[in-house]
């Protein structure tokens, strides 16, 4: 998963690793754990890594997107092992644009 998260280190973003958000949800309050919370020119956004047997998870991308989290990426996980900055880039690009 994004080798020690050098790609995101050269970029100087804001970015906190596998960490706990508390979101409502139907059930009640929920822990959640996106791969990265990225904080990018005065936007929000989360960095998924897809693995095949991970399935995205619309219930809670709409909750994080009713709290301010402008994009919800998913990369797959053999790209982001080959093309680690060329992701990060993109999605840098997606968030700037939202």
């Amino acid at each position: 998963m994004l080798q020690n998260f050098v790609f995101l280190d050269r970029t100087s973003v804001l970015f906190f690793p596998n960490s706990k958000a508390r979101l409502t949800t139907p059930a009640g309050r929920q822990n959640q754990e996106p791969d990265f919370l990225i904080f990018h020119q005065g936007k929000w956004g989360i960095l998924e890594i897809s693995h095949p047997d991970t399935e995205k998870d619309e219930t809670r991308d709409r909750q994080f997107a009713s709290h301010g989290i402008h994009i919800i990426h998913y990369c797959d996980a053999n790209r982001c092992g080959e093309e680690a900055d060329r992701i990060v880039q993109e999605f840098l690009d997606l968030l700037s644009q939202a």
